[in-house]
């Protein structure tokens, strides 16, 4: 949350900055989250792991929506910008 904070006095640019990692980040504990649920079920859901990388899915979805919603930029937030595989 620090660098949120950060972010917002800088007028964005920390967070544009890295703004792919953070939806690659939230990508990737997607991609985890779901196979583990596949592999061993819903009770994954309960285990320590998987619900740190659900929170971590959450607060990286927050800050990307807060940087989304402060930017004055359009272009840095096209999705032109989010690569895919």
């Amino acid at each position: 949350m620090l660098l949120f904070y950060v972010a917002v006095a800088d007028g964005t640019v920390q967070l544009g900055r890295i703004y792919l990692d953070m939806l690659n980040i939230y990508k990737v504990m997607s991609e985890n989250v779901s196979c583990a649920v596949a592999s061993c079920g819903v009770h994954a859901t309960n285990q320590s792991l998987i619900k740190s990388m659900r929170t971590v899915k959450k607060e990286t979805l927050k800050l990307i929506s807060s940087w989304v919603s402060r930017s004055c930029d359009p272009q840095i937030v096209s999705i032109s910008n989010v690569v895919s595989d």
